[in-house]
């Protein structure tokens, strides 16, 4: 006799096979994925004491605004106000949803994760 593990939902509807909600996902795709790397593909960030910098890459036209602190894993612009994480970050600069660029950084790095 074979007992499957399935996680279920209040309504006892299969969530996934793999027991991971979409949530979960992006987090694991953020944690497996070098938060500095990926960021340094679209811009040139330039190291401070505790932060790392650069011109704003969303074209707000001030120098030195966009910071972010990896082991944070955000960002923020302190003209332009643009904030996120990493998959917002790539969705930003590639201008495709939140959805396609955990999928871009999925197939980029041969994750073994399934959305």
């Amino acid at each position: 006799m074979k007992i499957e593990n399935k996680v279920l939902n209040s309504n006892n509807d299969e969530i996934n096979p793999d027991g991971l909600d979409l949530m979960q996902k992006f987090e694991q795709i953020k944690s497996e994925v070098n938060y500095l790397d990926e960021m340094q593909t679209f811009v040139k960030l330039e190291k401070k004491k505790y932060f790392w910098s650069c011109d704003c890459p969303f074209n707000c036209g001030k120098k030195g605004s966009f910071t972010t602190v990896p082991e944070k894993g955000r960002y923020y612009c302190y003209s332009c106000t643009r904030s996120g994480d990493l998959i917002t970050f790539v969705a930003q600069m590639k201008n495709i949803n939140y959805l396609d660029a955990a999928e871009y950084l999925i197939k980029k790095y041969n994750l073994s994760i399934e959305l």
